[in-house]
């Protein structure tokens, strides 16, 4: 999770691959940062996307295969 404070926040998946991706706004999903360079590790990434600049990091979070139950 990456943030741009007071704007909007963004997500990261780490695909069965191994590699990174995401999807920014209503564009295809992508395994290139801002500058188009892969993504290695989404804290290192360029997140500056003009419009936007996600440039605090929050962290990693982990959803198991079988997803995660929210209700009883």
């Amino acid at each position: 999770l990456v943030v741009d404070p007071g704007v909007d926040y963004h997500w990261y998946r780490l695909d069965s691959n191994g590699r990174w991706s995401h999807k920014p706004g209503n564009t295809a999903a992508t395994d290139l940062d801002a500058s188009g360079a892969q993504i290695t590790n989404p804290e290192t990434a360029d997140r500056d996307y003009g419009s936007v600049n996600y440039s605090q990091f929050c962290g990693y979070f982990y959803v198991p295969t079988g997803g995660i139950r929210t209700a009883p």
